[in-house]
């Protein structure tokens, strides 16, 4: 068994009986806690901690945090405990790393909750606070609002351990083995639309993840706002758009399981079928043509499976075209299909839509392929960092990487700029990709500068109509939904939509245009909730 193995285990026997305080002292820190660089408005505060606990605060679900006006509540009850912090920030700056901030994402979200570093994030939400006031922060660089580094824990620590302490003694008797394959997806599936004049017109959600109801949303524009309350189902709402493109192409399913997963590496056939939603059933109007997709989990007969290996199938069912998918626990999922279509090319763009670099090849290679990569170069180099002179792609498949030729620094990878410069990049060569059709974009504004907003989103517009493609994007920002209208490029192309949850029941409130203009600079519309 080799060392890292055993230490693994050590690590995870201690948590599983609750001795942390010695995993700290191994480690100095909580064991299996990835350091990662986040925005300041995805830290939520959270008061299931000894801090707040000592104020006898009872347990509060992750749906309640996640509300706005719970945060509000929560940060004004600690700002007067936080005067001499605040002073100190102002004074001294933030020392990133001087006392640790760990945090656990929330499932089905892109937000994370404090468990350690309350106060320090309570401190700098209230600085930002006075920033956007026009106040004065001393010496504090507003660049850690826009990525501030925490260290992730594991979600679920016991089950971690039981896992571990299973694998470890499979290792010791022998019986261990890979059971992980890498999920496989054709991306070369027939597009039954061509000539695009209107795109997607209307959709309708009657079975997705928190869509139980029919919802139906329409008056789509080229560029199309998703926002609303934490939770909401703007994420969703997105997945929905890119499911009904992609027909029964499994392509749709399977990437956003990837997705969801945030799997860069190999998937099993247990944690395939926890993420494959069990139902779906979506329809829409796209370019004057109705279109449905439906997804079913049921039970294979078939008298030639696998059935030591077989868990369940899917038929994923589109108009009169149909897959049909076989499951298993330790290999590739049997497709069996006539022909796989989709409405038009599309492409999803997550926060961790970069980590499956073989699919970054392609978008690269694309870009280039349609004349737009140096137009990219050309709006990093203008502004962002002017000695940027060009990005070279390196290597193949998963071994792809993307070098820098900088004045300044010469040949760097990429990845040690900034996630803004990476995160405009990967979208923009996305974009390619999705000429003639779609391009969903979820958090759109994640790790960009919001001084930039008004120029990246004049961008993406530029691109969209250039390479005639339906944006549809979801926000968490009220300064990027008015830097669409600031950058003052086809006001009347873009629409808002802003998603409201009702006893369970979604419904939606819009405006778009001239009117959604107004209403931004007349009545400080805010359609994030």
């Amino acid at each position: 068994m080799k060392p890292e193995q055993i230490v693994k285990f050590v690590q995870a026997f201690f948590y599983f009986c609750g001795f942390n305080e010695i995993i700290m002292i191994m480690e100095n820190q909580p064991p299996l806690a990835e350091k990662i660089h986040l925005e300041l408005d995805k830290l939520l505060l959270t008061p299931n901690t000894d801090y707040w606990a000592k104020n006898e605060v009872q347990y509060i679900g992750d749906e309640k945090i996640l509300q706005k006006s719970f945060q509000n509540d929560l940060l004004n009850t600690i700002a007067d405990a936080n005067i001499d912090l605040i002073n100190n920030i102002i004074k001294n700056g933030f020392i990133e790393d001087k006392e640790k901030i760990y945090v656990v994402e929330v499932e089905e979200s892109y937000f994370y909750k404090v468990i350690e570093g309350n106060k320090q994030i309570a401190a700098l939400k209230m600085l930002k606070q006075r920033l956007e006031k026009g106040e004065n922060i001393g010496k504090l660089n507003i660049d850690v609002f826009n990525q501030i580094a925490v260290f992730e824990n594991p979600k679920k620590i016991k089950e971690y351990a039981l896992s571990t302490f299973s694998d470890f003694m499979k290792t010791l008797s022998g019986e261990h083995e890979n059971k992980t394959f890498k999920l496989l997806f054709s991306d070369e599936a027939k597009s039954l639309e061509k000539n695009i004049k209107n795109h997607f017109q209307n959709i309708k959600i009657k079975n997705y993840k928190g869509f139980k109801d029919d919802l139906k949303v329409g008056e789509f524009r080229r560029i199309n706002i998703i926002a609303g309350d934490n939770n909401v189902g703007k994420t969703s709402f997105l997945e929905a758009v890119y499911l009904l493109a992609n027909l029964n192409n499994t392509k749709g399913v399977f990437s956003i399981c990837q997705t969801r997963g945030k799997l860069t590496n190999g998937i099993n056939g247990e944690t395939l079928e926890r993420l494959m939603p069990d139902q779906i059933k979506i329809s829409g109007t796209f370019d004057n043509k109705d279109y449905q997709v439906e997804l079913s989990n049921y039970n294979s007969k078939k008298s030639d499976l696998d059935r030591a290996n077989y868990r369940t199938s899917y038929e994923l069912k589109a108009n009169d075209l149909k897959t049909d998918i076989n499951v298993f626990n330790t290999k590739q999922p049997e497709i069996f299909y006539e022909e796989q279509a989709q409405i038009c090319p599309t492409v999803f763009s997550s926060p961790f839509s970069f980590l499956d670099k073989q699919l970054l090849e392609k978008y690269h290679d694309n870009a280039v392929e349609k004349g737009i990569f140096f137009e990219i170069i050309n709006f990093i180099n203008i502004h962002i960092d002017d000695n940027f002179l060009s990005i070279n792609k390196v290597g193949k498949g998963s071994f792809v990487r993307f070098i820098v030729n900088h004045k300044k620094l010469g040949a760097v990878d990429l990845t040690e700029f900034g996630d803004g410069v990476q995160r405009i990049f990967y979208v923009a060569i996305m974009m390619a990709s999705a000429e003639n059709g779609v391009i969903c974009i979820d958090e759109i504004e994640n790790a960009i500068h919001y001084k930039l907003l008004v120029k990246f989103t004049k961008f993406i517009q530029t691109l969209a109509e250039k390479l005639n493609i339906q944006v549809f994007a979801t926000t968490h920002s009220n300064e990027c939904i008015k830097a669409f209208f600031e950058n003052d490029y086809k006001n009347e192309e873009i629409a808002g939509f802003r998603l409201i949850n009702t006893d369970n029941k979604i419904s939606y409130a819009t405006a778009s245009g001239e009117e959604f203009q107004t209403l931004l600079e007349n009545f400080s519309l805010d359609l994030r909730g």
